[in-house]
């Protein structure tokens, strides 16, 4: 099934853009800050309804987060996102897998 692989990263990454569009709005309305936790893009539904669902194969699906002081990727296959100020990396979300994409880039790249 070639036509669903392209189709499928396309979906992981404009999951990846929804919740980092989410994420710039939260930082503008708080004045340079940006959450703690990505739950709280959810609080009132302001910025996201749910924080959504990813699947990077060989992982399942999930909404999971990992919170991380520095951008090291872990392969948990949900989203990664530094939520330490004193990092340079300090609001960077990515997809948290070390695995490739159909064209060979590494998910944890986007």
């Amino acid at each position: 099934m070639p036509r669903s692989r392209p189709r499928s990263e396309g979906g992981q990454k404009g999951n990846l853009g929804a919740v980092r569009s989410s994420l710039s709005i939260y930082y503008e309305d708080t004045e340079g800050r940006y959450p703690d936790r990505l739950e709280e893009l959810l609080v009132g539904g302001k910025y996201m309804g749910t924080i959504p669902q990813v699947q990077l194969a060989p992982h399942p699906k999930t909404r999971a987060v990992t919170y991380h002081a520095t951008r090291s990727p872990l392969d948990t296959g949900g989203f990664g996102y530094v939520n330490n100020p004193y990092d340079p990396d300090y609001g960077t979300l990515w997809l948290d897998c070390t695995h490739t994409d159909p064209r060979g880039a590494a998910w944890a790249s986007y």
